[in-house]
C-alpha cells in the first residue's frame, strides 16, 4: 500500500529534538501508522512496523521508546526490543538484526510536516 502523498503528520513545531511521536493517517478504512521524529534538525519519519514481526513499534500508551547510546539515538520496538539507530533506520540489536526500518519521504512547508513523494527510483 503506497503512502498518502500530501498526508499531514504533523505540525513541525509540536516535535521537540530528540523526540519521536506515532503519527496515524485515515483515509476512509485505510490506516497508515508512521514513527516521526526531529533529530539534529531534520524531521525523518518510518513506518511504525518492526520488521521483525510486523508489530507497531510504540508502547501500549502509544508512546515511543527512545534510547541514548553514546551519540546515538535508537528506537526501540516496544514488542520484542529491537533497536534501530533513529537516523538510518538500521537494526543494531535484538532480533530483526539485518532488517532495518522504512523510511518515509516527508517535506516540512509551512510549518506542517507532509508525506512526500519518495525520490525517483525509491519506493
Amino acid at each position: 500500500m503506497s503512502d498518502p502523498i500530501g498526508a499531514r503528520l504533523a505540525r513541525s513545531d509540536d516535535l521537540a529534538e530528540g523526540e519521536a511521536r506515532v503519527c496515524d493517517v485515515r483515509d476512509g478504512a485505510r490506516l497508515w501508522s508512521y514513527v516521526v521524529l526531529q533529530l539534529n534538525g531534520s524531521t525523518i519519519a518510518y513506518d511504525n512496523l518492526c520488521p521483525h514481526a510486523r508489530f507497531p513499534l510504540e508502547r501500549m500508551d502509544g508512546g515511543v521508546t527512545l534510547l541514548r547510546e553514546g551519540d546515538r539515538l535508537l528506537i526501540q520496538c516496544a514488542a520484542h526490543g529491537a533497536a534501530f539507530d533513529a537516523a538510518t533506520g538500521a537494526c543494531v540489536a535484538g532480533p530483526g538484526t539485518g532488517r532495518g526500518l522504512r523510511r518515509v519521504a516527508v517535506a516540512v512547508a509551512d510549518g506542517d510536516v507532509r508525506i512526500a513523494a519518495p525520490p525517483q527510483g525509491e519506493t
